[in-house]
């Protein structure tokens, strides 16, 4: 049982990160752009361009979503922003430095209905994530490894409690 909930976990968390992929490289677009696009995201409906049964993205939607938000949307071109995604989607960069974790929550409330058969909001999903985060996840991490690295080298200085996990 426990490997079977394993890679049904693990081809969820897949789904998730294909499908904020793309939400990821537009960030990157819009702030890597010279000049900057400087494109909103704090208003996206994800809803909008997210399908809810697959949660598949649909990119087009997804940036004229983006795009009605953001001021300069009249000296855009959807197709260059579309063209510049698919691109980079062909790259192989470390998802986890591409997703924002926002997205991958938002995705996730969308796709509660069917997976659960309730619909979750984002805040109580995060809610959640952040209480199921301990020291033992955290010990593990790169960022505990250098905060530790970084108090060794600054004995002056303490960040973390002296118990070391």
């Amino acid at each position: 049982f426990r490997s079977s909930e394993k890679v049904r976990k693990s081809k969820i968390l897949d789904l998730l990160i294909k499908s904020a992929l793309p939400i990821g490289y537009l960030r990157w677009i819009s702030l890597r752009a010279q000049p900057k696009l400087d494109l909103k995201f704090k208003e996206i409906k994800y809803e909008l361009f997210i399908d809810r049964v697959t949660l598949t993205i649909d990119l087009k939607k997804m940036i004229k979503d983006v795009l009605s938000n953001t001021d300069i949307r009249s000296t855009l071109n959807e197709n260059d922003l579309e063209t510049d995604i698919n691109l980079k989607m062909t790259l192989n960069h470390d998802v986890w430095q591409v997703c924002c974790g926002k997205d991958l929550i938002n995705i996730l409330s969308i796709g509660t209905k069917k997976l659960l058969d309730k619909h979750m909001n984002p805040e109580d999903i995060s809610r959640i994530l952040r209480l199921t985060y301990n020291i033992i996840h955290f010990s593990s991490s790169d960022l505990y490894r250098s905060i530790r690295m970084w108090e060794d080298n600054n004995n002056a200085f303490k960040v973390l409690r002296q118990e070391r996990a």
